[in-house]
């Protein structure tokens, strides 16, 4: 609302309190820069209202009373419902430091808005007079890396320099850059090892195609056979009519078995 009533040049009486009266001493001058400012301020202050009261529910708008039968000015209305929608202090502490400390980077939306959103929770708790030092922040937001930050997390460690949270934001990103890329890399060897083993396999040994006979042409041999073998011998001719002809596992030929 403030952006709206700035862009419309309607938000001096928010800013500014209506202009006192002048005494009976006055000059013209001021009088005419006293009639001037009370213009743009009632004018202000009225379309200012009637843009708030556009905005918001008949409920909230029949909470806010009016000033001994009179009406709000555009800064007493604020003042009003900022008082209906005030919370407690220590409350919102309270869900402020729980929020911290169970805050912990789940890898998505990228390092840097996480550690911006710990520098605002820790911005909030100095408003409440609850400030953190800068040096402990930094130890804060490194604790709530993963497990994949464990050797950038010793490397800080291990250094005698202190990072500002300019630097750790920095340094966290070239960090995320460096394993994503690694990530990508192992992706791809991977899959070029799957792929060279399987061109190696199917390469060495070619698959054998199955052999289909002819059935016409099978069907004809048998009967020649079966005619010239017929009376030589009775246990193998009782033998074929009872399991059929006789012939090659691979090629299908009677010719031979």
């Amino acid at each position: 609302m403030q952006v709206v009533l700035g862009l419309s040049d309607y938000d001096s009486a928010l800013r500014e309190d209506k202009p006192a009266a002048l005494g009976p001493n006055a000059s013209n001058e001021d009088l005419r820069t006293y009639n001037s400012n009370l213009e743009k301020w009632e004018k202000s202050n009225k379309m200012a209202l009637m843009v708030l009261k556009a905005t918001i529910s008949n409920a909230n708008k029949g909470a806010i009373p009016h000033k001994n039968g009179e009406e709000l000015t555009t800064k007493e209305f604020f003042a009003s419902a900022g008082k209906k929608f005030k919370s407690s202090s220590k409350t919102y502490a309270n869900t402020l430091i729980m929020k911290m400390c169970t805050s912990c980077y789940d890898g998505k939306g990228g390092i840097r808005e996480h550690i911006m959103s710990m520098c605002d929770m820790a911005a909030k708790l100095k408003v409440l007079d609850m400030a953190i030092s800068e040096g402990f922040l930094v130890h804060f937001i490194m604790t709530s890396l993963p497990a994949h930050y464990t050797p950038f997390k010793v490397s800080y460690n291990t250094q005698k320099g202190k990072w500002s949270i300019s630097e750790l934001i920095s340094y966290c990103v070239e960090e995320e850059e460096r394993q994503k890329l690694e990530k990508k890399n192992t992706t791809n060897l991977v899959a070029l090892g799957k792929g060279k083993n399987q061109a190696e396999f199917s390469g060495s040994r070619q698959p054998r195609k199955k052999f289909k006979p002819n059935k016409k042409n099978e069907n004809n041999n048998n009967n020649k056979n079966f005619g010239k073998n017929n009376g030589k011998n009775n246990g193998n001719n009782n033998h074929a009519q009872d399991n059929g002809p006789r012939t090659c596992k691979f090629c299908g030929s009677p010719k031979h078995f």
